[in-house]
């Protein structure tokens, strides 16, 4: 989906403003829709799903509970 380098540019982004995103749901037309989960008392984000806007809506419930299970560990 995104070349390395913009991954790595991704992440860097997320690392100094991690709060800096759109809750769901909301956000700019076109582009990418990134779900990541930030833990404040470790410091720690974790990068879920990155996905175009354009091939996919929201994410349903049941996807929604399986990125939750995916976490939990």
């Amino acid at each position: 989906m995104l070349p390395d380098d913009e991954l790595f540019a991704l992440q860097d982004q997320l690392l100094e403003h991690p709060a800096a995103g759109d809750i769901i749901p909301g956000g700019k037309r076109g582009g990418l829709r990134i779900i990541y989960f930030w833990v404040t008392q470790a410091g720690t984000i974790i990068l879920c799903r990155v996905y175009a806007k354009n091939e996919q809506e929201d994410l349903g419930k049941s996807e929604v509970r399986q990125i939750l299970q995916q976490l939990d560990p």
